[in-house]
């Protein structure tokens, strides 16, 4: 089809995402921070690490006893921080596992409470509780990361179109990025982050480009860095934004890369024209078929004194054998022009509308406003999409870990995998049931 590859855009971010995990910078043979000059970024200290490793060592701490974790969950509920609330357990995270890190710092700061007064009471070791510094690192790592899972949790979905969503996303978290590391302040914990978000925001320029860099490729190919991984936002996603009614005003961009984006999607929306059965030969045909309909009258009947004078002065004129090259292209140049100024038309109109709010569906609007925007209509059915991403396969990952736990480990694997497809199509299943119901 001529398209770049499009990569999952939710991998991409966890790729960067995951540096908040101690093990992706930790060497735990060596007890050394394996960190290259360039992700160092001449930074002296690595103590946010510590923090995050302090922290995991308490999770694990009730995640790995039932025993403990009993005494957590019977601490909330003689709590009055807890009242009318259901008592949880810890969440531990998995570098391979999306926003994990930001999960278990979320469950952290909820047991906050309940972890104090069990270390004021002795239940828990020295080594494994978090000094106020610790607590104010988690509290901003967990602030750091949740620009990555609000906009993994965005792209991650499969029932509305997400690509025109992903240079917003990008944007935002881009700027979160930039200001936490450039955060005023010399307080410990406010240190360590920010040299967090330094290195998290020197991996993702690489992958996703610089705040000052173009954000826009003219043309469908994509640039390729490390591993022949896709650089930058893809072309696909500028046209997507621009036709989509939420994302229209093309905010993600430099005011330069929007005048390219709407020059390139009229471009894009020539070609389509031009395409056999396209605008451009319809309306040759139209011409074709109605030769008269711009000389706004009926040809002479043959025999009349004027058909006669038009005989004559025919004589002094080309034959119609030589002039069918001319006319050919004349009709052809005139369709082009007509083609391109309703083009012209419906970008002009299409920009003055109001944008709609991100909960509404574009799809629907355009639908709506097919016989207002004939072309643009159909270029938005091609690229208002919903790329490929790994999150459904993702989700049956953490399916089957519910599902086949330490107590439940001697489970059919045929039986297994039935019971994970019930679950993954039981809404689908009851919708098709409410249907036929109704139907009767």
């Amino acid at each position: 089809m001529g398209v770049s590859h499009i990569f999952c855009a939710d991998h991409v971010l966890q790729l960067t995402a995951k540096k908040a995990y101690l093990d992706s910078w930790f060497n735990a043979a060596t007890n050394e921070v394996t960190l290259d000059n360039a992700e160092m970024l001449v930074l002296d200290e690595v103590q946010d690490l510590d923090t995050m490793k302090k922290a995991r060592r308490l999770v694990e701490h009730f995640s790995k006893s039932n025993q403990q974790l009993a005494k957590l969950i019977e601490q909330q509920k003689n709590m009055d921080t807890y009242n009318g609330k259901q008592a949880v357990g810890v969440v531990i995270d998995v570098v391979t596992r999306w926003w994990s890190t930001y999960s278990m710092c979320e469950r952290l700061i909820y047991l906050q409470a309940a972890l104090a007064a069990m270390a004021v009471d002795g239940k828990l070791a020295e080594s494994i509780v978090l000094n106020e510094t610790d607590w104010k690192v988690i509290m901003q790592v967990h602030e750091l990361l949740k620009p990555f899972k609000d906009a993994q949790k965005l792209l991650e979905g499969e029932k509305y179109v997400t690509l025109s969503l992903l240079p917003s996303a990008i944007k935002a978290i881009r700027n979160a990025l930039i200001q936490i590391s450039e955060a005023q302040g010399e307080g410990e914990a406010q240190k360590r982050v920010k040299n967090l978000a330094k290195r998290l925001l020197h991996d993702f320029c690489e992958r996703w480009k610089p705040d000052d860099a173009s954000q826009y490729l003219e043309g469908d190919e994509v640039t390729r860095g490390r591993l022949n991984r896709q650089v930058g936002l893809h072309p696909l996603a500028a046209f997507a934004s621009a036709l989509d009614p939420r994302t229209k005003l093309l905010k993600a961009y430099s005011k330069v890369d929007r005048k390219k984006i709407w020059a390139g999607l009229q471009q894009k929306a020539m070609d389509h024209c031009l395409l056999p059965g396209g605008a451009v030969e319809l309306e040759e045909q139209e011409v074709a078929n109605n030769p008269n309909q711009e000389e706004g009258a009926p040809e002479l009947e043959p025999g009349s004194k004027a058909s006669d004078l038009q005989d004559f002065f025919d004589l002094g004129q080309e034959s119609e054998e030589d002039e069918a090259d001319e006319g050919t292209l004349g009709k052809e140049q005139d369709a082009v022009a007509s083609i391109e100024r309703q083009i012209e038309g419906e970008i002009s109109k299409y920009q003055t509308l109001s944008y709609l709010k991100i909960t509404s569906d574009p799809l629907l609007w355009w639908k709506q406003k097919q016989f207002q925007f004939p072309i643009l209509s159909c270029l938005a059915q091609k690229y208002l999409c919903i790329p490929a991403t790994e999150a459904p396969s993702e989700r049956i990952f953490s399916t089957a870990s519910l599902l086949l736990s330490k107590f439940r480990n001697r489970m059919d694997p045929d039986l297994a995998g039935r019971m994970i497809f019930i679950k993954k199509n039981f809404e689908w299943y009851e919708e098709f049931l409410q249907k036929a119901s109704e139907e009767e």
